[in-house]
């Protein structure tokens, strides 16, 4: 069980990693919606669900030492995946920070080496 969950999230960040700059988010949402296939719907109402339940939760128990806005953040980025247009967003932001900034310009070669 743990060996195929790991599985899965290895080949979610080599989606994320081999992306192009401009399409990268975009494309990791296309591979999550094949992934799922015919059950896409039940995913995605699951997930949100998650979400908005972690998101309360850490609200709940924020004023208490520990985690609590931390969880709360954890379900906002499983909502965040589940909104297609965060992903344009993501991918327009990333061509912004590299055109903006030289240091992020690397070539996909250069950072494979």
């Amino acid at each position: 069980m743990f060996r195929k969950l790991w599985k899965n999230i290895r080949d979610d960040l080599r989606v994320l990693h081999d992306g192009c700059c401009g399409n990268r988010f975009q494309n990791y949402a296309e591979f999550r919606r094949e992934k799922r296939g015919e059950q896409q719907m039940i995913w995605r109402v699951l997930m949100f669900s998650t979400g908005l339940f972690l998101i309360l939760f850490g609200l709940a128990i924020g004023w208490l030492p520990g985690p609590g806005g931390f969880v709360a953040f954890i379900g906002i980025g499983i909502i965040i995946q589940e909104i297609p247009i965060i992903a344009k967003w993501l991918d327009q932001l990333e061509a912004g920070i590299r055109n903006c900034f030289p240091l992020f310009k690397k070539q996909k070669s250069e950072s494979s080496h």
